[in-house]
């Protein structure tokens, strides 16, 4: 399905965008893409092994003098 026959679909049912317009083709398109960007981040942190590192910590108490 196309993004002009996706606008219309929409439309017909009367689903607004998120400001309350009519879709059109370049709108889907937009949503379509920021959602497979999304899909793709989201699938590159979970391939990803992440090392533990442990650096140096200190702690020190400081004596209120109020």
């Amino acid at each position: 399905m196309g993004y002009r026959k996706i606008a219309q679909y929409l439309n017909e049912k009367g689903i607004k965008t998120a400001r309350g317009n009519s879709w059109v083709n370049t709108q889907v398109f937009s949503v379509l893409k920021k959602y497979r960007l999304r899909q793709d981040r989201i699938e590159n942190v979970r391939m990803k092994e992440h090392k533990m590192e442990i650096g140096k910590f200190e702690l020190k108490w400081i004596k209120d003098t109020a």
